[in-house]
């Protein structure tokens, strides 16, 4: 709701209960992108599509920093991956 460090610190503490929560996972990495930490977002992203490759949603979020960071080409990727998870 537009405090990323305040849900940040909520996700963080989430993630120290139950580290593999792939939701809190997901919005923790959306709360980094939006605070402006996209390169530790992209990390963070990427490791959680590495234990979970087949999340649209992570597939989707990494797509968007890729963008933010100047990368088309692995943005692109990732958005047709997400599309692709997403079909019926």
């Amino acid at each position: 709701a537009g405090r990323p460090t305040d849900a940040l610190s909520h996700f963080t503490e989430a993630l120290q209960i139950q580290p593999k929560f792939s939701e809190a996972r997901l919005k923790r990495a959306v709360a980094l992108a939006v605070a402006g930490n996209s390169d530790h977002a992209k990390v963070e992203l990427e490791f959680l599509i590495a234990d979970e490759p087949d999340y649209a949603d992570a597939h989707y979020q990494l797509g968007r920093v890729y963008t933010r960071l100047g990368d088309r080409a692995k943005a692109s990727a990732h958005l047709q991956r997400f599309q692709r998870l997403r079909r019926p």
